[in-house]
């Protein structure tokens, strides 16, 4: 996806684990409404919105 934010309508945050040592990235809407898929590897399609 050219732009994570999909045009603002998620919110991204990377995070960091502590206790493994890692970084997780943690996409939520920013509107409140729910997807139908995972977006990984979703690539430009438009959003699963459900």
């Amino acid at each position: 996806m050219p732009d994570p934010t999909a045009g603002g309508q998620l919110d991204v945050r990377i995070e960091r684990d502590r206790a493994l040592g890692t970084r997780n990235c943690e996409i939520n809407t920013s509107s409140g409404r729910t997807m139908q898929h995972s977006l990984l590897n979703w690539g430009p399609q438009p959003l699963p919105w459900s």
